[in-house]
């Protein structure tokens, strides 16, 4: 099963249902995990009763923690880690991100190890990053030279 977390507060609310709509749109199927803190987001609801046609179940947890939202990221994601079963894949996303792609691209990339996105000002992509996997991937299907380059 496919698990999507993230984490929001009051400020966030309409990013947080922009990530949930595009993960809809993009066929994700699954459990959305919301995490918040302060008040209930108005749009959960409504949101609820849509997604389920859709194969997706959406749960929202409040966050009573009184830290600094960004500090119950790691807790959140081991936390559902250790309740992910064999072959459940869990993924944690910002609530202010927005996803573009097919879901199938996402279950492939989590495949290929421990995938780590980040902002576009982070330039170094390792010889072993997912993505990387990915291309060599795609390149093998195609019966095309892969050249390694590391940068």
């Amino acid at each position: 099963m496919n698990t999507v977390l993230t984490l929001t507060t009051e400020g966030y609310h309409p990013g947080t249902g922009a990530l949930i709509n595009s993960l809809a749109f993009c066929d994700f199927q699954g459990l959305i995990k919301v995490h918040y803190l302060g008040k209930k987001p108005k749009w959960s609801k409504s949101e609820m009763e849509a997604l389920g046609d859709r194969g997706i179940t959406l749960q929202l947890i409040q966050e009573r923690d009184e830290t600094l939202p960004h500090y119950l990221k790691a807790k959140i994601l081991l936390e559902a880690l250790r309740e992910a079963g064999h072959g459940d894949k869990v993924f944690f996303i910002d609530s202010d991100i927005s996803i573009v792609r097919n879901w199938r691209f996402f279950e492939f990339w989590v495949d290929q190890g421990v995938a780590l996105g980040a902002d576009v000002n982070f330039e170094g992509m390792s010889i072993n990053h997912p993505m990387r996997g990915y291309w060599r991937t795609l390149l093998k299907e195609i019966q095309r030279p892969i050249r390694e380059i590391s940068g």
